[in-house]
């Protein structure tokens, strides 16, 4: 049961990182807040480069590192179009699906299998992710359903909530055919150097990219913290459970992101969102039990 609060650990500070992006986005921009939560880990993985063992990888790790880098910068320019060209309301819902495609994706990639209890649970948890802003749509709970006809938005966060459940299968294949630690640095340092052209390209420029780094870069530096605990944790985590469980798990992220944004931002519907947020935290109770 150490996946658990492993992955709550990842969850939280997922939630943490964005109340802090939250605090300095409207002068920093979406793109550059994007690219830091990757940039920002670098400082803090140099440190740990010291206490990481190389395991021995075969010419299948690289295959996966190659095929899962491509994949998680397509899930992010699918992103940044999604909630640039529609409502959040319309689009973040369907985010709720990864897990679901999981038990697939887990399936056919590592064999694994979850019960019918488990899957019980991870409905719990999707179903509570897909309400938690339903307060927003006025519309009722299918608003995001019906909005798939004349939203693009919708269309594209639910092929990325597909795509997410494949780059979430391949990263725990990444970690086994290594170490969490190791698959770590690799992954997010990669990573972190394929996004610059894109972050750039996408986002304000070199020169303005610079200027604001360096104007905001003690928040920047702790988006960065947080991130690598949750990046870490998640990976940790991957290695103990099926990724069905873990990422249905880590859906929780929203309620945390509820409790941030009351206590720092006094933001409103506490309340209708803690209420989503129970349908949640059932769905994680039911899977601990699976």
């Amino acid at each position: 049961m150490l996946w658990l609060p492993v992955t709550l650990i990842s969850a939280v500070t997922f939630a943490a990182m964005d109340t802090v992006c939250k605090g300095v986005s409207h002068r920093t921009g979406v793109m550059l807040l994007t690219g830091a939560r990757l940039w920002g880990t670098i400082p803090f993985l140099l440190l740990l480069i010291p206490f990481v063992e190389i395991p021995p990888v075969s010419g299948e790790f690289f295959v996966v590192i190659g095929v899962l880098i491509p994949l998680d910068i397509l899930a992010l320019v699918l992103y940044v179009s999604a909630i640039r060209s529609s409502p959040l309301s319309a689009t973040l819902p369907f985010l709720a699906l990864t897990p679901l495609f999981n038990i697939l994706t887990g399936f056919i990639l590592l064999g694994e299998m979850v019960s019918l209890v488990g899957v019980a649970g991870i409905v719990l948890v999707a179903a509570g992710a897909y309400s938690i802003n339903l307060h927003t749509i006025g519309e009722g709970l299918l608003a995001p359903i019906r909005a798939i006809r004349k939203e693009r938005g919708s269309l594209i966060m639910i092929f990325l909530a597909a795509l997410f459940s494949i780059t979430s299968v391949l990263a725990k294949k990444g970690v086994m055919l290594s170490s969490p630690l190791f698959f770590s640095i690799v992954y997010l340092v990669v990573l972190s150097l394929a996004l610059i052209p894109v972050v750039i390209i996408m986002g304000p420029g070199t020169r303005e990219v610079g200027r604001r780094i360096l104007a905001d870069w003690k928040a920047l530096a702790l988006i960065g913290l947080f991130a690598l605990i949750s990046y870490l944790a998640h990976f940790f985590a991957v290695t103990m459970v099926e990724v069905a469980y873990m990422i249905a798990v880590k859906r929780t992220m929203p309620l945390f992101g509820i409790i941030f944004g009351k206590i720092f931002f006094d933001e409103p519907h506490f309340r209708q969102r803690m209420a989503a947020g129970a349908l949640m935290v059932a769905g994680v109770c039911v899977i601990a039990f699976a």
